[in-house]
């Protein structure tokens, strides 16, 4: 129950870091209120981890499925990289370039910025976090799950 409680709460985060994150064809002078939200996410992505390595340490259907469950982690993580790459490289060419660019809209800014809160924390950051954490777990495991 907790499992979903934390998904939960992840999901309803993610959404107010897309809300709170400017979009790029927009100016902004008032700050990174979003800032508040990518910190609260990562220490919500982090209970959800807690609770999903309890859950799965319970469960015994994962010692039949380890090989299947360790390959989908895998492809997951490799698909979510891609496609996140995919993202960043849009957000960026949006913004005019990097940080360093004198033409970007996030010249002089840092990387973390009222911008790009969404390279940080979305739905692609975590699925791979999330495969990253199943795959392992799944060596740490390897023979000690029957």
């Amino acid at each position: 129950m907790r499992l979903f409680l934390y998904f939960c709460c992840n999901m309803v985060n993610l959404f107010l870091v897309k809300l709170f994150t400017i979009e790029p064809e927009v100016i902004s002078g008032n700050g990174n209120l979003g800032i508040i939200f990518v910190f609260t996410g990562i220490l919500l992505l982090v209970l959800f981890i807690l609770e999903l390595i309890k859950f799965m340490k319970e469960k015994r259907w994962i010692g039949k499925n380890k090989r299947l469950l360790f390959a989908i982690a895998i492809v997951v993580i490799m698909i979510s990289s891609y496609f996140e790459y995919l993202f960043v490289m849009d957000l960026v060419g949006q913004l005019g370039g990097p940080p360093d660019a004198e033409n970007s809209r996030i010249y002089r800014y840092s990387w973390l910025n009222q911008y790009t809160n969404t390279i940080y924390l979305n739905v692609y950051t975590y699925c791979m976090v999330l495969s990253f954490v199943v795959v392992v777990y799944l060596v740490s495991r390897w023979n000690k799950i029957r």
